[in-house]
């Protein structure tokens, strides 16, 4: 019976299914985890943008444009608060502790922000823009006009005679910004110190897009020196002129287009009387006619300081998402002022 030509046949079959049947479990243990097929480059888990952190808002325009969709910056202080006061809530923290870099402007308030940072998120960097520009442009004075001018070698300020590693932070942040002027944005050309040292950086954390992060830095940097250049003509005619802020901010912005930056407020309070008279004096003289300020400072108190001087309050706001139009308007704000002053009787 065994050797019916029936039972011989379902006895080869029988073999023939069970090799088919191992074959197919070998197949599906050598895919193992790629999932039926060899790993290839398409493969590899996308590491994503990467996350990383600035003070203020042009400074995110800045990053977001050296690093194109690799980078998604997170603005510290949100637009409209005051820079110079504002404290992180948690939610900024938990916002705040996925970034690998922080690129710091030198504002007051970075230094213990970035220590608490670098608590809960050891491998943080910090990158200190202010340094890569004042070693290209010294800070500007308090109330001067002059002319800044290249140096070919870094200028010394006290707190930034060491090096990272010779200051024994392990994170590489560096101290004692207080001794210069950290708002650099408002020069278009001191940010292109600043992109450098931001393509610089992401170069390091991603060199298999270095030559992306080089081409954006050229490009930025043709349209921040065209924009210098379309705010220098517009203020030619007015080089050497004075006006007043409420809180000094623009001297960065004045320095570079040759105009003289005077604060009411001294040493972050309101003027005493006598200070009061002696801006008031100086301002008949020059015939000024406005007192600008920005947003997230106390309205109140701005309009009553420019009501003592005679003065009317014009607000101008650079933490916007359009850093070269706030600039543009900022010089056109400033032209219109002048004419208008050399217009009064």
């Amino acid at each position: 019976m065994a050797n019916h030509p029936f039972w011989r046949c379902r006895s080869k079959y029988r073999r023939m299914l069970l090799c088919l049947a191992g074959l197919f479990l070998l197949t599906q243990m050598g895919n193992g985890c790629s999932g039926g097929h060899s790993p290839n480059a398409a493969d590899r888990a996308d590491p994503g943008p990467l996350r990383v952190a600035v003070t203020v808002e042009p400074l995110r325009w800045l990053a977001a444009r050296v690093g194109g969709d690799a980078v998604r910056p997170v603005t510290v202080v949100p637009p409209g608060q005051n820079h110079e006061t504002w404290e992180p809530a948690p939610g900024h923290m938990d916002t705040l502790r996925e970034a690998v870099v922080y690129f710091e402007s030198g504002m007051p308030f970075e230094e213990p922000l970035i220590a608490r940072l670098q608590g809960v998120n050891p491998s943080l960097e910090s990158v200190c823009l202010l340094d890569a520009v004042t070693a290209r442009y010294p800070a500007p004075e308090p109330d001067t006009g002059a002319t800044p001018q290249e140096t070919a070698e870094p200028p010394a300020h006290p707190g930034h005679g060491h090096t990272h590693e010779e200051s024994g932070d392990p994170h590489g942040h560096d101290h004692g910004h207080e001794f210069g002027d950290p708002h650099f944005w408002t020069d278009p050309l001191a940010m292109t110190a600043a992109a450098e040292r931001i393509a610089e950086t992401l170069a390091r954390k991603r060199p298999e897009l270095a030559d992306r992060f080089r081409k954006n830095l050229e490009s930025l940097t043709q349209e921040l020196e065209a924009l210098h250049r379309e705010i220098a003509e517009t203020l030619a005619p007015y080089r050497g002129k004075p006006f007043y802020v409420f809180h000094p901010e623009l001297g960065w912005f004045a320095r570079r287009y040759g105009l003289i930056q005077r604060a009411v407020e001294q040493h972050g309070k309101s003027p005493g009387a006598q200070a009061l008279d002696l801006l008031a004096r100086e301002i008949r003289e020059n015939t000024v006619r406005d007192l600008f300020t920005q947003p997230g400072y106390p309205v109140t108190e701005v309009q009553a300081l420019a009501r003592q001087l005679n003065l009317r309050v014009r607000d101008v706001d650079l933490m916007t998402e359009d850093y070269p139009g706030s600039l543009r308007n900022l010089a056109a704000v400033l032209a219109e002022s002048f004419a208008g002053a050399a217009s009064t009787p």
